[in-house]
């Protein structure tokens, strides 16, 4: 029914001596019988026209359902019983390490973190009650970068990163109640819009 109503403009043109697309005569050029012709070879095009593009339209919302949103933040909570940051069973995200929210939570797991391979998160969340975590960046060039809120800590005890290597505070990211410590040539970089004194404090 909508293929005939989308079809139906051909035959108004054809009737009112319009154009016919796709540059061929006019209709006023042609002869009567001529025009029925040509009306039911273009109604004939335009359904298949319509029909290529639904199933091209069709297709492309199956594809774009099945693949993965590159976009989508993975949120996870960290699980132990490692405790290297970017090891994915670490974490209720496993196999795949957060990229958006890390969560610490009081559930007995390792308070001693390491990170020796570059990776990036938006928020790391300290709950309610959790001990003092003590985190260790490590690696030459290893890059621990927090682009999103930075550190949320809801809990009384204050958690620590040591900087063996490449500290990065982006965007609006801070540091919150966090302790950083930065040893030999380590660096502590601050590309957010805060004052950098905001963006962490060294012990």
């Amino acid at each position: 029914m909508l293929e005939r109503q989308l079809c139906a403009f051909i035959s108004i043109a054809v009737s009112s001596r319009i154009v016919v697309f796709r540059g061929r005569a006019s209709a006023q050029d042609l002869p009567v019988a001529d025009h029925g012709r040509m009306l039911r070879s273009e109604r004939r095009a335009c359904r298949r026209a319509l029909r290529a593009a639904l199933l091209a339209s069709t297709c492309l919302g199956v594809i774009a359902m099945l693949a993965p949103d590159a976009a989508q933040a993975v949120d996870g909570t960290w699980n132990g019983p490692g405790g290297e940051w970017t090891t994915g069973v670490n974490w209720s995200s496993t196999p795949t390490v957060p990229d958006g929210s890390a969560t610490f939570a009081n559930n007995g797991t390792p308070t001693s973190v390491t990170i020796s391979a570059s990776t990036s998160i938006n928020t790391i969340q300290f709950s309610v009650g959790v001990p003092a975590y003590s985190f260790i960046l490590q690696g030459n060039g290893t890059t621990l970068t927090v682009n999103g809120t930075g550190i949320v800590n809801d809990s009384a005890s204050a958690p620590s990163f040591t900087n063996n290597a490449i500290l990065l505070f982006s965007g609006t990211s801070t540091a919150g109640k966090a302790t950083i410590n930065i040893n030999g040539d380590t660096q502590l970089q601050c590309e957010s819009i805060i004052p950098i004194a905001e963006c962490g404090a060294r012990a």
